[in-house]
């Protein structure tokens, strides 16, 4: 199994010149909702489907509460959660306070074997280009 990925047209602007950029974008598979993680995991275990639905959802207000109260969350494989803040830069420490902060943010690093997994992944380009790599298809691009 891989992941697709597409070659995506920036127009890039520097020193008053735009110049067209390529890079390249994963195609995502879809969402799995929690609905739908609670019935896979029920389905390689021995729990119900509402037995892992009440504990996501136990798990979800428990994230929110302790993020709330400054906890970094280490979840093993799956990673590590935390609080972060992103603010305005100022000349002198005391003129940093709350009204300096422009967002309270959740920062996630993701646990090694996530990032081992990501590293070692199969890479596809999109199948919907031509033999000149021109799209056939736009349905990349944003509707108006």
């Amino acid at each position: 199994m891989s992941i697709q990925y597409r070659k995506l047209e920036r127009k890039v602007t520097y020193a008053g010149k735009t110049k067209t950029m390529y890079n390249a974008k994963i195609i995502h598979s879809g969402v799995i909702d929690q609905r739908e993680l609670a019935k896979r995991i029920s389905e390689k275990s021995g729990m119900s489907t509402g037995d892992v639905t009440h504990a996501i959802e136990e798990l979800n207000e428990m994230f929110v509460e302790l993020l709330a109260q400054g906890y970094i969350i280490d979840l093993g494989v799956l990673g590590r959660f935390k609080a972060g803040l992103n603010s305005k830069a100022c000349d002198k420490p005391e003129q940093v306070s709350v009204k300096t902060i422009t967002e309270v943010t959740c920062n996630y690093k993701p646990g090694k074997e996530i990032k081992k997994a990501l590293n070692s992944v199969s890479l596809e380009a999109d199948r919907r280009v031509d033999e000149h790599g021109e799209y056939v298809e736009n349905s990349h691009k944003k509707k108006h």
